[in-house]
């Protein structure tokens, strides 16, 4: 959601002149500093579902080892081979990868080298197979801390494993929700849940109405419930809401604006109260379809992305942050840098 706000700036600047550009970008930092400040954010309390270790687990099928060895440039033969294998042994071993992930993440914790995409292809290989069966797995996953979700995933929570979540959760929206009420959960793993279920509709997975079922049920959960500890999130919220406007769910309206009421709501996100009610009634609307990606596919996107990105290098300096702007503030490390760059502060100065 960050980069949708960064990416409209961006866009906005465009026709600026310098100075109406620098006042456009005060104006937006200290409009984020202002919903940082107002932020309801979650304490994540990490769910216990293995015990820690350093002893490396064994599998049914030793091509699984191939997971440990290689990042996104892991050789497509391996990927072949390994969905080749028997569906039941398969889950079991890629079930296998991802609590290993979890139960020796100290180990790994600060590394970085190749070897540490294993939970990665673990994921994104279950969501080809559509393993229904292992939606348990992944939400256990989804269930862990900040640093263990920034370790493994990083911007690809949001940005990939929605897909995995919609392929594997696509038949049990119930305990989808169920995860979304559960207290202590990581902001942008349930935002990337929610993406899932908007995303499904788009893909003609579920009926427009089964999802505006789901999502008023959840809204009414939060107005409802909002004095429980550690449940609400507006970053989650705006989300919500986001998701509402994405679908043209005019229908939520009544259930939408006692969010905003209750000032449980960040405006960041999904804008104030009058945008969204106005967005609603709206009659354009904007494709909001992502494609399901194959782990094949995904990979080599990457490596696409990497070479432009390595190309652009050679040209200008589009790896050296501009220079910093001072800040007493602390800055989260999924937020905008203040050096103004438009990247996220743990991609550009926090790196």
């Amino acid at each position: 959601m960050e980069s949708l706000q960064i990416e409209g700036l961006k866009q906005k600047l465009h026709s600026l002149t310098k100075e109406e550009m620098l006042q456009n970008i005060n104006d937006f930092m200290a409009k984020w500093e202002k919903s940082k400040e107002e932020a309801i954010k979650v304490n994540v309390t990490p769910k216990k579902v293995i015990e820690a270790t350093t002893v490396a687990p064994i599998f049914f099928s030793p091509e699984i080892e191939k997971l440990y060895q290689h990042d996104y440039k892991i050789p497509l033969q391996y990927i072949d081979a390994i969905k080749s294998l028997p569906r039941e042994v398969l889950i079991k071993d890629l079930n296998t990868v991802i609590y290993d992930s979890i139960a020796r993440f100290d180990t790994f914790n600060g590394n970085y080298d190749d070897g540490t995409w294993f939970p990665l292809h673990a994921l994104f290989i279950l969501g080809d197979i559509e393993a229904e069966e292992s939606l348990e797995v992944i939400l256990d996953f989804l269930s862990q801390s900040e640093d263990f979700l920034e370790h493994w995933a990083g911007d690809m929570l949001t940005g990939d494993i929605w897909s995995v979540i919609a392929m594997c959760g696509k038949n049990n929206l119930d305990r989808l929700s169920t995860f979304l009420k559960e207290t202590g959960r990581y902001t942008w793993a349930r935002v990337t849940v929610c993406e899932a279920v908007s995303q499904l509709v788009h893909h003609n997975m579920i009926p427009r109405q089964e999802a505006i079922d789901w999502l008023g049920d959840l809204l009414k959960y939060y107005v409802e419930n909002q004095h429980i500890e550690n449940l609400i999130d507006s970053s989650l919220n705006g989300s919500l809401v986001a998701d509402c406007l994405d679908l043209k769910a005019k229908e939520l309206a009544p259930l939408i604006h006692p969010l905003f009421e209750a000032k449980l709501v960040d405006e960041m996100v999904a804008g104030g109260w009058d945008k969204v009610e106005q967005e609603l009634d709206a009659t354009h609307s904007h494709d909001q379809k992502r494609e399901i990606e194959s782990i094949e596919k995904r990979y080599e996107g990457i490596k696409k992305r990497d070479k432009a990105e390595t190309k652009n290098h050679l040209y200008n300096d589009y790896a050296s942050p501009p220079p910093f702007v001072n800040t007493t503030q602390q800055i989260g490390r999924n937020d905008p840098c203040d050096c103004g760059s438009g990247k996220k502060y743990k991609k550009c100065h926090g790196a």
